[in-house]
Order: C-alpha cells, then structure tokens, then sequence
C-alpha cells in the first residue's frame, strides 16, 4: 500500500525556501508519480530557485495577519485545484 504523498497529485510544502522543508520539496518533486509542488516561502530569490527546478513557487509569509493569509491560501486553492483544504 503506498503513502498518501506518492499518490497525491498535488502537494503543498511550507517552509520551502531552506532547510527541511526545502530537502522536502525537492524529494517530493522526485517521486516516481511527479506530483505537482507547490512551493511555498518568504524568499524571492530561494523561490526562484525552485520555479527554475521544475517546482511551482508562492511567495507566502505565513506570518501574516491572518485575513491577508486567508486571502493568499484561498487564491493558492484557486490557482491548484488539486489542492484539497
């Protein structure tokens, strides 16, 4: 039985700009089944890094008060729908 991440088709990665969440990113871009990445993070440059590695890129500071946050994770639901909240 495989993990929900090999199966998904789509999945969102927090944090992705450095450290954990960057390694996780580009793991999950590598999976045999391509899931589309949505990449997200603070860094404008560290996400171009990723856009240009095949991964899709929001800048997100999660951060944020929280109705602009609502808006941006609403427009992420919008823009992926493969994205399930």
């Amino acid at each position: 039985m495989s993990s929900g991440i090999e199966q998904s088709k789509s999945i969102l990665v927090t944090g992705a700009t450095s450290g954990i969440g960057r390694a996780l990113a580009l793991a999950i871009a590598d999976l045999p089944t391509k899931p589309q990445v949505i990449a997200v993070g603070r860094r404008a440059q560290r996400l171009d890094e990723l856009k240009n590695l095949g991964l899709n890129a929001v800048k997100l500071d999660l951060t944020s008060n929280p109705a602009d946050l609502e808006v941006a994770l609403n427009q992420i639901v919008e823009d992926y729908h493969e994205v399930r909240t």
